[in-house]
């Protein structure tokens, strides 16, 4: 699969920061993500044998988007989210990986 665009909204730049190999025990990880000066925000999907992750991508400028590298993940066979994190998510084109929750 391939990551889909990254992102600018002016007050954020698209970036080329890419995830550590092995990151999260993930085999492999679908990301959008940005910086601004001295911070970042972005989405990453981790998946591994056939089930899928979700990391928020944030950062100070010390560590950068992949600073939660020991984080262990929960796979699953879909992800629960608010209707609001879902459009965060469209960009990702994948609706069959999410299940909306609450209102």
């Amino acid at each position: 699969m391939e990551s889909p665009k990254q992102y600018s909204n002016g007050e954020y730049e698209p970036t080329e920061s890419t995830p550590p190999d092995g990151y999260g025990g993930a085999d492999e990880i679908l990301y959008w993500y940005s910086v601004g000066d001295y911070c970042g925000a972005g989405i990453a999907l981790l998946f591994k044998d056939g089930k899928v992750a979700l990391d928020g991508l944030s950062h100070c400028s010390c560590y950068g988007p992949w600073e939660d590298e020991d984080t262990v993940f929960t796979f699953t066979d879909k992800l629960e989210v608010s209707a609001g994190m879902m459009e965060e998510l469209k960009v990702f084109k994948r609706p069959d990986l999410f299940t909306v929750v609450g209102k």
